[in-house]
């Protein structure tokens, strides 16, 4: 039932660029979730500090797979 009541707001265009998002939750709570939709909830991360952890590991890993490849580099100039 709540997905017929969804399918004109995931029609929208505006849906897929995330503009108008207030307006978008707005329509969610007044006829998707009326219809029988499960809450959606919002997780709890601060994302700015989520994204400094994960460039913090890539970064990390990019560095030691660096290392790891001018290994065999560096024992074939020695010879």
């Amino acid at each position: 039932m709540w997905k017929a009541a969804a399918e004109p707001l995931k029609n929208q265009a505006s849906f897929w660029r995330g503009e108008d998002a207030d307006r978008l939750v707005d329509a969610y709570e007044r006829s998707v979730l009326p219809a029988g939709h499960p809450p959606v909830n919002t997780p709890d991360i601060d994302a700015e500090a989520e994204v400094a952890r994960l460039q913090e590991e890539l970064d990390t890993e990019h560095t030691r797979r660096k290392t790891l490849a001018a290994e065999p580099l560096d024992l074939a100039t020695r010879n």
